[in-house]
């Protein structure tokens, strides 16, 4: 009997809870189903006094001077976030990132993850108290007047083919901006300045060779294809343009303006100097990789011949900012500087 009344009581609590977490969410809908206010943001929180006003492309945001529960809706915004060492309590995070190890070792412990997908969870967001909230126009924007009911949101506006690079080509675009948005410019410049003086460190290791190295990067896929990912459209490619190095001949004979697809047949397209096997979490784009190598084209290669195949992690060549674009360079020191000695 007892039994039965406690677990009376305790549906009783969960529904209670239940209808309290709707009513909250309700209500929100409803003060944003009307005609939205100019500048939402700026009107339901902190003074100006205690926050700065920033305007963005849904309108102008109070944000607080030293917010301390960000969450950001996009995963592209999480690693500029903490490369200004700014800890989000929650954020977007892709399947790429989550098998992110050595360069966000310890850094993304203990934020919380807002799934993957176009929708966002309100209530998850409602329950986790921001005062500060970030996401990009293509990402938030309708949800924006939701949003800024819980908390300051500011829209960074980006178109969507910009968007898609903002974790590669763009990413020092995408660092900037995170940080004019946070009044961390100054943090910024010195974060790229560090990089830029690494990237000529290794410039002056390799001095007049660095003109007669070819790379290629070659991406293997769980499904077994493979491309190139050396092309400066690419995270990695960006990069290596930084630094001066060249793609391979016969692969600026075919097309010099786009990543190529690899066919077993077109191997020899990879051929060069260096190349860089860029290996994703999947246990099964090591089995691909594998596979290649066992395949009499594959080992005919110079690159391979020579013994200048050198794998690495894709969770930082594929995409990332700052911190995967560190974690590159020194891959790049390691193998191309530090082992040639």
């Amino acid at each position: 009997m007892k039994d039965n009344k406690k677990q009376i009581a305790t549906k009783i609590y969960r529904l209670l809870r239940m209808f309290s977490l709707a009513t909250i969410v309700f209500g929100l809908i409803l003060a944003c189903s009307g005609k939205p206010t100019q500048n939402p943001s700026l009107n339901s929180h902190s003074s100006t006094s205690k926050c700065r006003v920033v305007k963005h492309v849904m309108g102008e945001t109070c944000v607080p001077l030293n917010p301390h529960r960000i969450v950001t809706t996009d995963s592209l915004l999480l690693e500029p976030l903490l490369a200004l060492d700014i800890k989000p309590i929650a954020s977007r995070f892709p399947e790429l990132q989550r098998g992110r190890s050595r360069h966000l070792s310890g850094k993304i412990d203990g934020i919380a993850s807002l799934g993957i997908g176009e929708s966002l969870n309100l209530e998850t967001i409602l329950q986790m108290k921001p005062d500060l909230i970030l996401g990009w126009d293509s990402q938030i924007k309708k949800d924006y007047n939701l949003l800024s009911q819980i908390a300051p949101t500011v829209v960074l506006n980006y178109s969507q083919s910009d968007l898609n690079n903002c974790g590669g080509v763009n990413w020092k675009d995408c660092l900037q901006r995170t940080g004019e948005l946070l009044d961390k410019s100054q943090q910024v410049v010195q974060l790229l300045d560090d990089y830029q003086q690494r990237v000529e460190t290794i410039r002056k290791a390799l001095g007049k060779h660095l003109s007669e190295i070819d790379v290629s990067i070659a991406r293997f896929y769980w499904d077994g294809r493979m491309d190139t990912q050396n092309h400066p459209s690419y995270f990695a490619g960006s990069i290596l343009q930084d630094i001066g190095f060249f793609i391979p001949t016969k692969q600026r004979q075919v097309n010099a303006y786009s990543p190529l697809n690899i066919s077993l047949e077109c191997l020899n397209l990879l051929d060069g100097d260096v190349m860089f096997a860029v290996i994703s979490r999947s246990k099964d784009s090591e089995k691909y990789f594998q596979k290649y190598q066992k395949n009499l084209l594959w080992q005919q290669l110079k690159v391979v011949q020579n013994k200048q195949v050198f794998k690495v992690d894709g969770s930082y060549w594929l995409w990332g900012s700052v911190i995967a674009a560190n974690a590159v360079l020194d891959d790049l020191f390691k193998y191309l500087v530090e082992d040639k000695k």
